[in-house]
């Protein structure tokens, strides 16, 4: 496990990090404008987005499980039709892996994490809840901040 000191996050993506030490994750879906406001709100360690139910969810399980303060992973913003990775991110925090490293519910395109070890998923699974507020974000219309800024307030 990091220490959340320079060498966090530990993969890189597409990013913004916060206070390392908060432990509130965010991942806005495709939403690229949600990450840089979210990453300054006070309890956010980490915004970012994801595309894919693989490549991406890997990602978010590696820097998310070496940073021992981060207790909460919320979801928001547009959800890639093709590979639903909000829905993968849903269905992995409630079913977890299947023997193949499917994840269990998933719905999109190649829910798959072949380099993911299973402890590596349980860990995953035991150290965030996961909130659900996929699709918070109205196409041609700010997004709802306020409401956003709740939820990651009701963690800390």
């Amino acid at each position: 496990m990091s220490s959340t000191g320079s060498s966090w996050p530990v993969v890189a993506g597409t990013y913004k990090v916060g206070d390392p030490k908060a432990p509130v994750a965010v991942c806005a879906l495709t939403s690229e404008r949600l990450m840089d406001p979210l990453a300054g709100l006070p309890g956010v360690a980490i915004a970012g987005m994801v595309y894919t139910a693989n490549l991406g969810i890997t990602r978010i399980i590696l820097n998310v499980t070496t940073n021992p303060s981060i207790r909460f992973l919320l979801i928001c913003g547009k959800e890639s039709a093709l590979f639903q990775p909000g829905q993968s991110l849903v269905a992995l925090a409630e079913n977890g892996v299947d023997d193949a490293k499917r994840i269990i519910g998933a719905t999109g395109y190649d829910p798959v994490l072949p380099t993911i070890a299973s402890d590596q998923v349980d860990q995953f699974r035991k150290q965030v809840e996961v909130l659900d507020w996929t699709g918070e974000e109205d196409p041609g219309k700010e997004p709802n901040y306020e409401e956003l800024k709740k939820a990651v307030a009701k963690t800390v």
